[in-house]
């Protein structure tokens, strides 16, 4: 890895569309999620009708806090599947996203965000791991 790393867990960072909190919709099973953190925290409720709140409100903090009234603690509870398909979905229907992750080379992407995402670089080090794939198979 290049040692120049890249921030992004922070709206005032070049890189924040990176983050998981940044707004970029796209869409699974016929509903659209405005960010990564709506559809990550739907997977959580089987419940249609808490799927359709959660990718019904626009503000992520207010998802955050509906969500904890349903006993959501921490991205922890979020199966490790469904963040990568999560990542995957983004990327696949927001082309600029994935050019902007490409853009990256090989330079060490650190979460500098709140929580679980940032613990030991969770966030970072997943982005790479699907950096590098991308780049050895060409995904559109």
């Amino acid at each position: 890895m290049n040692d120049r790393k890249i921030f992004f867990g922070r709206s005032t960072q070049i890189f924040y569309e990176l983050s998981p909190y940044h707004t970029r919709s796209f869409t699974c099973a016929g509903r659209t999620y405005k960010t990564l953190i709506h559809y990550w925290l739907s997977t959580l409720y089987p419940n249609t009708g808490m799927k359709d709140m959660i990718s019904s409100v626009w503000d992520v903090q207010k998802v955050i806090k509906l969500c904890n009234k349903q006993g959501f603690k921490d991205f922890n509870q979020v199966n490790p599947k469904e963040i990568v398909n999560g990542i995957q979905l983004l990327l696949t229907q927001n082309e600029d996203i994935k050019n902007i992750l490409l853009s990256t080379g090989a330079r060490t992407l650190v979460y500098d965000g709140l929580g679980y995402l940032a613990e030991d670089n969770r966030y970072g080090q997943l982005l790479m791991k699907i950096r590098e794939i991308i780049e050895k198979n060409d995904i559109k």
